[in-house]
């Protein structure tokens, strides 16, 4: 067992220890039968055991140093004896004395410059002692092959060479070296950091090849684990994310990974989809489908012409012909892979991942070995269509001298366009400036050259402007150090209105019981002049084409003269109107002309609906491609394939539950068909969050998850429909299950037997808040929902996503209104005849669906009973 000196004070290592005389101490830990009776200290400047002097022999377990002076360090031991022939020599400790030199307080930062550019390496350092040491100097250093540089002195460096930078610091008593930091200058802009904890990985851009290096160390991005290196960007809304692997290295894992990825954020564990390569399982889709969790996605291997699992250098995968893309639709993410860069093949299924804006995408590699590195060079990387990694070069702070009550500029004025430097445009940068009312037509630019105030002025003498006009103009900057021209962005101002401009807009949309009245706002604003006041107003109904402003055969409503409302430096207006809806009749797109001297605006069109059966597809027959509907509204379906330009393919009419029926007959051919209403959720008044329902009578073959209808986006709560879940989410296909699918958590399933081959009457219902579905009648699901169905797609019928439904549906209705239960019941007695009960009354005691006397007579005999006992 180990004994003798043990628990030195000063501790081993310690630093910023005391000046002149210290105390030297320790514990003492006794041989097993025997105690220590002495010890021999032995202390100097040298750390060789065998030089080392002695500073004395004690029997206590303390001495006195001699005096200590700064910036030092010292080496001590302590040999512990029992006897003369029993010892143990004990181990070198060591300290150090207070420091006198100078310490680092602001470290230099990497920078990133444009071309041209200089930049300014700064830091900032102390005495450790402030009543020590002296004067601070600071020598600056670029490194260089041999001898490093010496560049300057002092706490800052005006540079815009590129190389790695470091400053000594030093005073009388000693110095210290700063970080060692890098000034890029560069046409393409890289930003990346760890995600995960990994060792550190790396990325830049290499300008002479061409290509984006990213270099990652991480354990895996699978399951729970999440740690990588990430060159990213960060983007709002769809995308389409392209790039070409050129070569991977280093690392021994099979599963090292290089590809293009998109992420709700920076932080491990977050949701992503993921196209990638492999060291040797091929290309893989990945993903995860909720935060923190092993929710995950894979699909890897192979598809034509990547026929090899391993990355090398004799075939399309591993030879600098292989493309890695993905792309974002809402929130439906798809991954592809090329051989080309231009023919494009899918890769696995799509999968929505539950994205909010902004988010994160780019390009991730992992090592999968915490103890390697793997590095992948990447080019021809598109966002967009775009060069993701170039350096913006747009100018800032731009800005018109218009009137900043009105936004406008007079037309009886000089124009001045003036601005900044944007944080990459080069610094020696030629400016050239558009301006045009025809950005089809922009002619010669106005130059303004490096150095030169960065403004322009448009004489009105030149460009007689004029009021109610529209400019354009564009500021584009050419570099020589950058060996290229950047074209900015359109940019406008306006001049004077005079012509009135609508504020307010009315309602897009009302669907309201009859008879009422409506009323439409519209208001208008004009400049404050009496010239400009408006002079009449006219609210139309849309006839075929919408007329605006013109004469044509759009319906006149009324016309009026519009109240002043206030002065606030404008004027505004009122031109509102309130009409009386009856029937049918009395629907249509309305919108509001405003009228002056000058001109005119057209309001936007606002729909009037009434509460209604706005869809009835009862499929008596079919002619042509055409589904007949029978309500009031007129829209006809389309018969349409799933496969793009296909001839459509259904099972025909054949006899239904209510007279006839269409059969569909979900993937039994290519061309298998569904019925396209040809217009959106907005034009039946359904889309958003508006009340609606939907009734049919189906009669499943195959429960394929084929959708009864469908409306909206495939987006969280945005989507509607009534679909079949596939037998291989269900089991047994006697107790098909069924889903009202509104996407991600505003789903319900939902079981009713029989469904398979037997028809079945189903009625969704919608009232803004509650979500209720009948079978038969019957309710059997009454569930508070999220809804926000999307408008982007049309309605259809008999489908879901591209899923056709398989079997028979008939007499399908939808309206703008939630039914009530007991019209749910008429539609239901419409096809099968008796009676139904919908829902059971409150206080039905008999259970014959009413409640009367014979109810109230057993409800009396019992009444005043009791059984209660008290004391």
């Amino acid at each position: 067992i180990p004994w003798g000196a043990i628990d030195p004070i000063p501790a081993d290592g310690a630093t910023e220890v005391g000046l002149g005389v210290q105390a030297l101490s320790w514990d003492a830990a006794h041989p097993h039968g025997a105690t220590i009776a002495s010890y021999e200290v032995y202390f100097g400047e040298d750390p060789n055991i065998l030089t080392m002097p002695l500073l004395g022999t004690t029997t206590e377990t303390t001495i006195d140093s001699p005096e200590l002076v700064h910036n030092k360090t010292y080496y001590w031991r302590v040999k512990a004896l029992v006897s003369d022939s029993n010892y143990v020599d004990g181990v070198v400790w060591s300290f150090a004395s207070e420091d006198w030199g100078p310490e680092i307080t602001q470290q230099p930062q990497d920078t990133f410059l444009a071309p041209a550019c200089t930049t300014e390496l700064t830091i900032a350092a102390q005495n450790k002692n402030p009543e020590q040491g002296g004067e601070i100097t600071y020598t600056w250093y670029r490194v260089a092959e041999g001898d490093d540089e010496q560049l300057g002195t002092g706490t800052s460096l005006v540079t815009g060479q590129v190389g790695s930078y470091y400053c000594v610091v030093a005073n009388d008593e000693g110095s210290v070296t700063s970080d060692t930091v890098k000034v890029t200058v560069g046409l393409h802009l890289v930003v990346s950091q760890d995600v995960g904890t990994p060792q550190p990985g790396d990325a830049y851009y290499d300008e002479d090849a061409d290509q984006l290096v990213v270099t990652g160390n991480g354990d895996d991005i699978w399951n729970a684990a999440d740690s990588f290196h990430y060159v990213y960007k960060q983007i709002s809304g769809d995308f389409d994310l392209r790039a070409r692997v050129r070569s991977m290295s280093g690392g021994t894992n099979d599963w090292r990974k290089f590809g293009v990825m998109a992420r709700q954020n920076l932080t491990a564990g977050s949701i992503h989809s993921f196209m990638c390569g492999t060291a040797t399982q091929g290309m893989a889709i990945q993903g995860r489908r909720s935060a923190d969790s092993g929710d995950n996605l894979n699909v890897n291997g192979n598809v034509p012409p990547f026929n090899t699992n391993a990355w090398n250098d004799t075939t399309p995968y591993g030879s600098s012909q292989f493309w890695v893309r993905l792309t974002r639709v809402g929130n439906v993410m798809t991954g592809y892979v090329s051989n080309n860069g231009t023919d494009w093949v899918q890769y696995g299924a799509v999968e929505e991942r539950s994205f909010v804006d902004p988010i994160y995408v780019g390009l991730a590699v992992t090592s999968h070995n915490t103890g390697e590195l793997t590095t992948a060079r990447f080019s021809d990387i598109t966002l967009n269509g775009e060069d993701m990694m170039a350096l913006s070069w747009d100018v800032a702070n731009v800005s018109v001298n218009v009137d900043p009550t009105t936004g406008w500029v007079s037309y009886d004025d000089d124009v001045v366009i003036s601005w900044e430097y944007g944080d990459y445009t080069p610094c020696d940068a030629d400016f050239n400036v558009y301006v045009t009312m025809d950005m089809d037509a922009p002619g010669d630019p106005i130059i303004v050259p490096d150095g030169e105030p960065m403004s322009v002025t448009l004489a009105d003498a030149e460009y007689d402007f004029d009021h109610d006009q529209t400019w354009y103009y564009r500021i584009d900057v050419d570099s020589p150090a950058g060996q290229g021209t950047r074209m900015g962005q359109w940019m406008s101002f306006d001049t004077v209105k005079w012509v009135p401009t609508i504020i307010v807009q009315p309602a897009v949309q009302n669907v309201v019981d009859v008879p009422t009245d409506v009323t439409l706002v519209c208001q208008v604003e004009t400049v404050a002049d009496d010239f400009a006041d408006p002079t009449s107003y006219v609210w139309k109904r849309v006839v075929g084409e919408k007329d605006g402003a013109d004469d044509g055969d759009d319906d006149i409503i009324f016309t009026g003269t519009p109240t002043f409302l206030e002065a606030d430096g404008k004027r505004k207006w009122d031109c509102s109107v309130t009409l009386t809806i009856a029937g049918v009749g009395d629907e249509g797109n309305y919108y509001c002309v405003v009228e002056n001297e000058s001109g005119t605006d057209v309001s936007n069109n606002a729909l009037i609906l009434i509460k209604r059966l706005v869809l009835h597809y009862g499929f008596e027959s079919i002619v042509g491609n055409a589904v007949l509907d029978s309500s009031p509204s007129g829209y006809d379906g389309t018969l349409t394939s799933v496969a793009a330009g296909g001839s459509p393919v259904t099972g025909g009419v054949v006899d239904g539950m209510i007279g006839k029926a269409i059969k569909l007959i979900g993937a039994e051919d290519p061309n298998t068909a569904f019925i396209d209403v040809g217009v959106k959720p907005f034009d039946l008044g359904i889309q958003g969050n508006n009340a609606r329902s939907v009734s049919a009578w189906v009669k499943v073959r195959n429960p394929n998850g084929g959708g009864i209808f469908d409306m909206g986006a495939y987006v969280t709560g945005q989507n509607c429909s009534v679909r079949t879940l596939t037998l291989e989410a269900t089991g047994n296909i006697d107790s098909t299950r069924w889903r009202i699918q509104h996407w991600g958590g505003a789903d319900r399933d939902f079981t009713y037997v029989p469904s398979f081959d037997a028809w079945v009457h189903f009625v969704y219902t919608f009232d803004g808040a509650t979500c209720k579905l009948y079978a038969n009648g019957e309710k059997i699901l009454d569930s508070g929902l999220t809804l926000n169905t999307n408008n982007d797609n049309n309605v259809r019928v008999g489908v879901w996503q591209s899923t056709v439904f398989n079997g028979l549906i008939d007499e399908l209705r939808m309206y703008n209104y939630a039914l009530s239960p007991l019209e749910v019941g008429q539609l239901y007695i419409e096809g099968v005849g008796g009676s139904i009960c919908v829902e059971d009354p409150a206080f039905d005691v008999t259970g014959d669906c009413k409640v009367d006397l014979e109810d109230f007579a057993i409800f009396a005999a019992s009444w005043a009973e009791s059984t209660l006992v008290s004391p």
